[in-house]
């Protein structure tokens, strides 16, 4: 697309931002997108919470699921380097390639949450204690081609990762992924880094007693200190349309994973996933109507979202704050996918 082009899709954009905070659908929304190699370009509406500061193309969010694909991308990198192999057991008969691709048969979700103490939830203790009650967890059906989205597989995959390595998530996050592509406004915990008030804000938590702001807005990764392989990432549109980019560079010509890996890993699998990713779905599709079938990306339970197409050469990357201030408004179901058609329809 021409650069006029460009300038007029993203005041497009951001007026469908405009129109779904008149919907109430969510307070404050970033999207970034990227076409053909081109620039990566931003736009930004709303506030960080209703009647709060305006939203910057630095306001973080909190990506929710999306951290599913840094905690992925890490295990992919150590394939490619040789110190694991997609057949590698992680634990108990769970291989690597089963646990990316949530073939496990383990539950979605449980609330193990609830069985910490409140005085030990956010500490190593309370990590402990989940990380063992995941891994001790039996799955619902045997490991087979069905895919059932787990959170759990997630939580253990990035443990037994840490074991693996010796070092924590958080170093392998930014030492085999935010530090290469220079994703600055990247990381977990952000309240540690940041004002808070320039984090959207996320649900009135019951048993937290406040809004969350700054803290990871997922039940159990906050019990376990704020970082897992499943929730607890923050970042900015703009980081995640980089990090969209990676992977469309990588399908092209490698980088941050070699190119046969990086094809491999968006392969429909017989139980309808990749390794990490979604695809997108056979009928009504959060990615949109339009999006090639070659699409690959994630959803995010805050209202967050990536969507990668190598037939358009294009990536998008939606953050909202949507559980803001209750996880009740499911406004983005519809907007998603209507957000997500006008962009694939611009280009």
């Amino acid at each position: 697309m021409r650069s006029p082009g460009i300038h007029a899709l993203r005041e497009s954009l951001k007026d469908a931002l405009c129109q779904g905070i008149d919907e109430k659908t969510f307070s404050g929304a970033e999207v970034s997108f990227c076409v053909n190699d081109g620039p990566i370009c931003t736009a930004v509406a709303g506030t960080t919470a209703w009647d709060a500061r305006a939203v910057t193309p630095d306001t973080l969010f909190d990506i929710a699921s999306l951290t599913k694909l840094f905690t992925a991308t890490v295990a992919l990198t150590l394939v490619d380097d040789g110190t694991l192999s997609l057949n590698t057991p992680i634990w108990r008969d769970f291989t690597l390639e089963k646990l990316l691709a949530h073939e496990t048969g383990l539950p979605g979700w449980k609330p193990f949450f609830e069985d910490i103490a409140m005085g030990i939830r956010g500490t190593a203790q309370a990590y402990r204690q989940i990380v063992a009650a995941v891994l001790s967890t039996p799955a619902d059906v045997p490991p087979s081609q069905t895919a059932v989205y787990s959170d759990l597989g997630y939580i253990g995959l990035a443990h037994q990762l840490q074991q693996l390595t010796g070092q924590s998530l958080t170093a392998l996050v930014q030492t085999r992924i935010t530090t290469p592509l220079n994703l600055h406004h990247t990381f977990f915990c952000p309240e540690i880094q940041k004002d808070q008030s320039s984090i959207a804000a996320t649900e009135s938590c019951p048993w937290r007693g406040r809004v969350l702001q700054g803290e990871v807005h997922d039940d159990n990764a906050w019990t376990m200190g704020g970082v897992a392989g499943h929730a607890g990432i923050f970042s900015t549109s703009h980081d995640m349309a980089a990090f969209g980019a990676a992977w469309l560079n990588a399908l092209h010509r490698g980088g941050l994973i070699s190119a046969s890996l990086a094809q491999k890993a968006i392969e429909r699998r017989p139980g309808g996933r990749a390794l990490g990713f979604d695809l997108k779905s056979p009928g009504v599709s959060g990615a949109g109507p339009s999006a090639s079938e070659r699409t690959f990306g994630h959803l995010g339970f805050t209202g967050t979202s990536l969507w990668i197409d190598p037939t358009r050469n294009a990536v998008i990357a939606l953050l909202t704050n949507r559980v803001h201030p209750s996880r009740e408004n499911n406004g983005i179901r519809e907007f998603r996918p209507r957000f997500h058609e006008l962009f694939w329809r611009s280009i």
